[in-house]
């Protein structure tokens, strides 16, 4: 779904999707589907194609633009080119639940803990 005001919202993928996160001034989107796979999406069209590269489970942007992943055994990677090469920077234990990225750091979920990175996803802490 696509909104410009959040009032109103527009479909621009059937496929199923798990993860998404906006890139290129939110020009382009970059999703996980439902095995993992990336998919690439035009903003705009909503044309999609699959992008390659690892699977992945959730996806986020950095305040940078920098497009980070978490894939099913807890590997954190990184892309600076929307997606095209990923770099392995640090894990987690355990399959993640959820991965997002704030101001604070960077946070990932499992069934029994939160971590908490705060140098771009290389060291991970435990918090909960």
């Amino acid at each position: 779904m696509r909104t410009e005001d959040r009032k109103s919202f527009e479909e621009i993928s059937r496929g199923r999707l798990v993860s998404v996160a906006a890139v290129d001034d939110r020009a382009t989107l970059i999703a996980t589907e439902g095995d993992g796979e990336l998919v690439i999406i035009d903003a705009g069209t909503g044309e999609s194609r699959e992008l390659g590269g690892p699977i992945m489970v959730y996806l986020d942007t950095t305040p940078d633009g920098t497009l980070a992943g978490i894939d099913p055994d807890g590997v954190v990677r990184v892309s600076t080119d929307t997606g095209q090469d990923w770099r392995e920077v640090g894990t987690i234990d355990g399959a993640p639940a959820a991965f997002t990225i704030s101001d604070h750091g960077w946070y990932a979920a499992t069934e029994t803990a939160v971590y908490q990175s705060t140098d771009d996803g290389d060291t991970w802490s435990r918090v909960l």
